[in-house]
């Protein structure tokens, strides 16, 4: 990205434990909206990247492809069960910052991601991109929510055999 889009990569083999409580969730956020409040108008609320999570479940076609605009972090594979972690109450807040011209990062990427991974009672929010976005991939999504992301206020899945479980 040339350091145009600070944001939390976790490459295949990775793992993330995010585990937060509804009373006191894990916010990840860049500190100009933890110091810099006015200054969220002047970025337009693209403070920072997101998180993506690349594992090695499968994507159609087979074999494994990298996560757009960041070339070197590869995704997919055969391990439909594969386990990357655990986000659980965590609310991604102010991202969507350009990795390249017209490519913003989503709030949370899931790339191949497997459905040994845990991802409930997560958010997104004041996105300037996608809220979710998948790749491939077996993971359920389980009581997650976008709120106010500028793309689109909602998950977008391709390719992928995940369930989306909703309150």
């Amino acid at each position: 990205g040339n350091g145009n889009a600070p944001a939390i990569i976790v490459w295949q083999g990775g793992k993330i434990e995010a585990v937060g409580t509804a009373s006191d969730p894990i916010i990840m956020t860049s500190v100009i909206a933890r110091d810099e409040p006015d200054r969220l108008p002047i970025v337009g609320g693209r403070a920072w990247g997101g998180l993506i999570i690349c594992g090695y479940a499968p994507i159609q076609g087979g074999g494994t492809r990298t996560v757009e605009g960041v070339a070197s972090v590869p995704y997919g594979g055969t391990d439909a069960a594969d386990d990357s972690g655990t986000l659980r109450y965590v609310s991604v807040r102010y991202g969507g910052r350009a990795i390249a011209p017209d490519n913003e990062i989503n709030g949370i990427t899931l790339a191949g991601v497997g459905s040994g991974t845990e991802v409930s009672y997560c958010e997104v929010a004041y996105n300037f991109d996608d809220g979710f976005e998948m790749f491939g991939g077996t993971v359920d999504l389980r009581y997650c929510m976008v709120y106010k992301a500028v793309s689109y206020t909602h998950l977008r899945a391709h390719e992928t055999e995940a369930e989306l479980v909703c309150s």
